[in-house]
């Protein structure tokens, strides 16, 4: 296997899927990475730095890519040498710097939504959108966490599942106790305290012949402070 090289991205997505852990960002060339194991799924490892922080939206992480391996619209595939390395922090898109380097990566969301969502050209993309609403269940009993958000400029009939792990620990953070809680945009923005909202639009792997739209990322201006427990994502 060819030796592994340290490529630079902007994390803008790390998740918690069912299989694992997932990370994805936009390198120095405006491209989207997702670095993947060559065999076997990504583990809370390898999306964490060697002193066992998580890998958070907006670090600038150094991670170690042998090669670009596209499938399907997931053209944004890359093994990682996760066996030999650890991703290593870089630097970080300051809090000030943010809105003003949200504005200017982002695309158009009527359009992006259509590539990623029904054609399946790509399966990453950074939008705004104007207004977001929020679906937040949880069990309590069980622990089963489940996060939806919605906006118009999808064209999604219904909301989507979310999986970023910072979206899922406000989840927790607003039902201690459990429950359901609908937000719509006002309540939403009064809460996090923003005025602009962008999302790291995803495609998950194909599933009963199907490919389901995700949102990987929530990024608001300013941020929302949330505290990740790696325990309990």
């Amino acid at each position: 296997m060819s030796a592994a090289r340290m490529e630079s991205i902007v994390v803008l997505a790390v998740t918690k899927m069912h299989t694992g852990m997932c990370t994805a960002g936009l390198n120095q060339r405006g491209e989207w990475l997702r670095p993947l194991r060559d065999f076997g799924n990504v583990s809370l490892r390898d999306v964490s730095y060697p002193n066992g922080n998580l890998l958070r939206c907006f670090d600038i992480a150094q991670i170690p890519i042998i090669k670009r391996r596209p499938a399907g619209p997931h053209v944004e595939d890359a093994v990682a040498d996760f066996n030999h390395y650890q991703p290593r922090l870089a630097g970080q898109i300051s809090p000030a710097e943010r809105g003003a380097w949200l504005q200017a990566h982002a695309e158009n969301a009527a359009s992006a939504a259509q590539q990623v969502y029904q054609q399946h050209e790509r399966s990453l993309a950074l939008v705004r959108v104007q207004e977001l609403s929020a679906t937040m269940k949880f069990d309590a009993y069980s622990s089963k966490l489940e996060m939806k958000v919605w906006a118009e400029e999808l064209g999604m009939p219904r909301p989507i599942p979310c999986t970023d792990v910072h979206w899922r620990a406000l989840g927790r953070k607003l039902l201690p106790n459990g429950g359901l809680k609908n937000i719509e945009w006002p309540e939403l923005s009064a809460l996090l305290g923003c005025h602009e909202v962008y999302l790291t639009l995803g495609l998950a792997r194909q599933f009963e012949g199907e490919y389901w739209p995700l949102v990987v990322g929530v990024h608001t201006v300013p941020a929302f402070d949330v505290d990740v427990d790696i325990r309990n994502l």
